[in-house]
């Protein structure tokens, strides 16, 4: 006679997929916002790979969350910057920063100007 085969693994699997259940309603998910971005790469740059103590900074935010975001996107946009991921410090990516924000002021100072001449030229071009 044979005994009646008990799945231990059925069990455990639904007792797991309860446990995740809750935890995934109470996380963000969704976008990462360029504020979190910020803050992940500074931490990287300080914490390395400490994934939990890294999320743990940023409310709402699952350690495996934080780290896959850093590996899909994140070391793509560091590496487009021209910027080691895997070796760098904070001062090479605020250096990028600060020349980006200072390129962006520049070129909305330059875009004024232009529109301020083309206005000017074109009411004197008006008047005479």
């Amino acid at each position: 006679m044979r005994k009646p085969c008990i799945d231990h693994n059925k069990d455990k699997m639904r007792g797991a997929w309860s446990k995740t259940d809750g935890l995934l309603d109470s996380t963000k998910g969704g976008n990462f916002s360029e504020d979190e971005d910020d803050l992940i790469i500074r931490l990287h740059a300080l914490l390395g790979n400490r994934w939990s103590l890294i999320a743990g900074r940023l409310p709402g935010r699952r350690d495996d969350e934080v780290k896959n975001y850093w590996n899909s996107h994140l070391k793509i946009k560091l590496t487009k910057m021209g910027i080691d991921p895997m070796n760098y410090r904070i001062s090479d990516y605020v250096r990028w920063k600060n020349l980006k924000f200072n390129w962006l002021k520049n070129e909305e100072s330059d875009r004024e100007i232009s529109d301020a001449e083309s206005s000017s030229t074109s009411r004197s071009s008006t008047i005479g």
